[in-house]
C-alpha cells in the first residue's frame, strides 16, 4: 500500500543553515525577484479584494520623469558623491568687468631738437617715448603713431585720425 504524501512543511531556521551557500542563495534571490515582480505589477501580496471578492483594480502608474514625494531627497543627493549631499550651488558667475579706459590716441611725447632744411629738402631731428634716442624724419614719415604733414624752421607739424599736433623747438631744446 502507498503512504499518502506528506504536506509541505515550512523550513526551519536550521534547515537553511543546512543548505550550501549556493542554493541558500539562488532561494533568497528567487524570492527577491518574486516580491519586486508582484511590487512593479502592482499585485496585493496580502490577497486582497474588492468588495464583490473579485482582485481590486490596479492603481495607475506613476508618470515617467516624475518621482515620489518619499524618493525626492534620495535623487537630489547625488550617487557616486563620497559625501552624499547635495552639489553646491556654482558660484555666480562675476559681472564683466568694464572695458579698460582708452588709450590715449596717440602720444605726444615728441621733442622738436632740430631741423635741416636745403631747398626742397627738409629734415627734423626728433626724440620720442618710442625712439628716446631720436631720429631724423622727413614730410610723410611718422613718429610715434603721428604722420609728419610739414616740417618748419624751428617747427614740426603732426596729424594722425584728424588731429593736428605740432611741436616746437624751444631754448631747452638748444635753440635761442
Amino acid at each position: 500500500m502507498m503512504r499518502p504524501a506528506a504536506a509541505p512543511t515550512v523550513a526551519s531556521p536550521r534547515d537553511w543553515r543546512r543548505l550550501a551557500p549556493g542554493p541558500r542563495l539562488a532561494a533568497l534571490a528567487l524570492a527577491g525577484w518574486t516580491l519586486l515582480a508582484a511590487a512593479l505589477a502592482g499585485a496585493d501580496l496580502a490577497g486582497g479584494a474588492d468588495a464583490d471578492g473579485g482582485p481590486e483594480p490596479a492603481q495607475a502608474a506613476p508618470v515617467p520623469g516624475t518621482a515620489a514625494p518619499s524618493l525626492a531627497p534620495i535623487l537630489d543627493r547625488p550617487l557616486f558623491s563620497p559625501s552624499r549631499r547635495p552639489e553646491a550651488a556654482a558660484p555666480p558667475t562675476p559681472l564683466a568687468a568694464p572695458p579698460p579706459p582708452a588709450p590715449p590716441r596717440h602720444d605726444r611725447q615728441i621733442t622738436l631738437k632740430g631741423v635741416f632744411i636745403d631747398g626742397p629738402e627738409a629734415k627734423a631731428f626728433v626724440t620720442s617715448s618710442d625712439r628716446p634716442e631720436g631720429a631724423w624724419v622727413s614730410r610723410g614719415g611718422t613718429v610715434n603713431g603721428w604722420r609728419v604733414a610739414a616740417v618748419l624752421a624751428g617747427e614740426i607739424r603732426l596729424e594722425a585720425d584728424g588731429e593736428a599736433f605740432s611741436a616746437s623747438m624751444t631754448a631747452a631744446a638748444g635753440h635761442r
